[in-house]
C-alpha cells in the first residue's frame, strides 16, 4: 500500500471520527454552558491515541475499511457508495452543524432578552 492513500486515510478518519465531532462537541457545550462533551470527545481520542501509540496507521486503515463497508452496505436499499459517502458524509453533518448552530443563536438571543427584560434603568 502506498504511503500517500494511508495518509489520506488517517486524514480522513482525523476528520470525520476527530474534528466534526470535536467541532460539534463546541457547540453543544456551548449550548448547554458545560464543558463535558469537549472533555468526553478529547478523553475519547487520548485513549485512542494511546492504545493504537506503536500503530495508528493500523488503527486509521481499520476504521476506514470499516466505514467503507457501512456505506456500502447502503447498495441493500438501493443507495451506492458514492451517493451513501455524499449524504452521510457532507450532508449530514452539514444539516447536524446547521441546526446546533440556529439552537446555539437562539438560546442566545433568548438569553439577551431576558437580560434586556431584566435590566433596571439608570437614573
Amino acid at each position: 500500500m502506498r504511503y500517500g492513500f494511508v495518509k489520506k486515510k488517517i486524514v480522513r478518519i482525523g476528520v470525520y471520527y476527530a474534528l466534526i465531532p470535536f467541532g460539534f462537541a463546541i457547540i453543544i457545550d456551548a449550548i448547554e454552558g458545560r464543558h463535558w462533551c469537549k472533555s468526553a470527545v478529547i478523553g475519547l481520542w487520548a485513549l485512542i491515541a494511546l492504545s493504537t501509540l506503536n500503530n495508528f496507521a493500523a488503527f486509521a486503515d481499520t476504521a476506514f475499511d470499516l466505514s467503507v463497508a457501512f456505506l456500502k452496505a447502503f447498495d441493500l436499499i438501493g443507495v451506492n457508495y458514492v451517493a451513501a459517502s455524499v449524504v452521510i458524509c457532507v450532508i449530514l453533518p452539514a444539516v447536524i452543524a446547521v441546526w446546533l448552530v440556529a439552537v446555539l443563536l437562539r438560546k442566545r438571543v433568548a438569553t439577551s432578552k431576558v437580560k434586556v427584560a431584566t435590566a433596571k434603568p439608570s437614573n
